[in-house]
């Protein structure tokens, strides 16, 4: 690939990164932008990269200087890889005013990705050989691509197309659009469904009433949920549980939060260092459970990694989350958000996304994408999501002795996805 010829670097680029942001996730007083880089680690990763393009493709520097500048930029990126689970190539033509979702990791090695694009968590986009490959994809500009997308091989993406949710892309469009599936159809319907809330608007939810509840109670049955499968546990092995279990951490600090929903100066006290457990928790585990989110007692998160529940979401008790899902409003369902029932099982990188509803002893698969409602007791596959089956979650959610433990060969593949 030859080397580009606008450098998208230097401070006043950052700048504009961070005022993006800003406008992005609604972070207007100074104390709210001092945390942005906490709430949105993707920032940091970006800053990192526009340093590199400086270094890089700027004004070569000659002898030591310019030796050091790249070795630390070299330190920086690896940084902020493994910190922020982000990685945009420093060889990648990346415009200014594009944003990078918080939801989970990416990996960016397109060759252009064009100005106002929008790319959300989860997303691989590249071609899997050398950046001197002549097949690497170019975004065009206003271009969205929602959570768990792939986009790979020499594909260009015209102005304002929109990738839907665990969509794979390997071939051009012929023209503006939006797809979703794998293989990927065109999506006739509103593209606004297919996006996430964006963080400004799960902001506005956030900051509605939302009625305190006791800690307690709720987290305990959270925490019976995790015990089940250690029977006879004693005190000692149930704190190394908890110590070493990130969904138990991601949710003290969740309903720990909900708990200071109510009025009062100790709660008033506590509140900023609950957001700050809440910045810490996102960032060592990959789990963001909004405290707007409406979360029944006995959840179990079953790993780590790319996990959310956004603002306004509802679930019912003993339900079961997995690794890379996505749960919430989408841009288009005018801030409403999903409506899960009791003992609902979501597969790992499966996405619920706008005002679908699930209805109680549902089980949605591995990488299915439900935008639309779910009966009761079935099992919903695929992207979009269908009806499959009707075995439901009873053999995939575990409550205990005499519960069933997924020995069906159907529980089996869905818990592997």
């Amino acid at each position: 690939m030859d080397e580009p010829a606008t450098v998208t670097a230097g401070l006043s680029v950052i700048r504009g990164d961070f005022a993006h942001y800003c406008e992005m996730h609604g972070a207007r007083t100074r104390w709210e932008r001092l945390l942005l880089p906490f709430a949105a680690p993707a920032l940091i990763a970006l800053a990192v990269y526009r340093f590199g393009r400086f270094v890089r493709f700027g004004k070569p520097r000659r002898g030591l200087i310019g030796r050091a500048l790249r070795i630390t930029h070299t330190v920086l990126e690896q940084l902020a890889k493994h910190l922020t689970g982000v990685q945009v190539y420093v060889w990648v033509e990346l415009e200014e005013r594009v944003w990078l979702g918080p939801e989970g990791p990416l990996i960016i090695g397109a060759k252009r990705v064009g100005r106002g694009t929008r790319i959300h968590g989860g997303v691989t986009i590249g071609s899997g050989l050398s950046r001197n490959a002549p097949g690497l994809p170019a975004l065009g500009r206003n271009v969205v691509v929602g959570p768990g997308a792939v986009i790979a091989g020499p594909i260009h993406l015209p102005d304002g197309s929109t990738v839907g949710p665990n969509t794979v892309l390997t071939t051009s469009p012929s023209s503006t659009s939006s797809w979703l599936g794998s293989p990927p159809s065109r999506f006739k319907r509103d593209p606004a469904l297919l996006e996430p809330a964006l963080p400004r608007e799960a902001r506005r939810m956030e900051s509605a009433r939302v009625s305190a509840e006791p800690f307690w109670p709720t987290f305990r049955r959270d925490l019976e949920r995790y015990l089940v499968y250690q029977p006879g546990a004693g005190l000692s092995r149930k704190l190394i549980l908890c110590a070493l279990e990130d969904g138990i951490w991601a949710l003290a600090v969740y309903r720990l939060g909900r708990a200071l929903r109510s009025r009062g100066w100790l709660a008033f006290l506590a509140r900023p260092v609950v957001r700050a457990c809440e910045l810490w928790v996102r960032i060592a585990t990959g789990i963001h459970l909004d405290p707007a989110a409406e979360i029944g007692p006995g959840f179990y998160v079953g790993h780590h990694g790319a996990i959310t529940v956004g603002a306004g979401s509802r679930l019912g008790p003993e339900c079961n989350i997995s690794q890379m899902c996505y749960v919430g409003p989408s841009l288009g369902s005018a801030g409403a958000a999903p409506r899960i029932g009791a003992r609902v099982y979501l597969g790992p990188g499966s996405k619920v996304i706008g005002a679908a509803t699930i209805g109680d002893r549902s089980a949605v698969a591995a990488g299915a994408v439900v935008l639309d409602d779910v009966p009761a007791g079935t099992t919903v596959v695929g992207n979009p999501a269908r009806v499959v089956s009707k075995t439901g979650s009873d053999d995939l959610i575990y409550l205990g002795e005499g519960t069933p433990l997924a020995t069906g060969k159907d529980a089996r593949n869905l818990a592997a996805g």
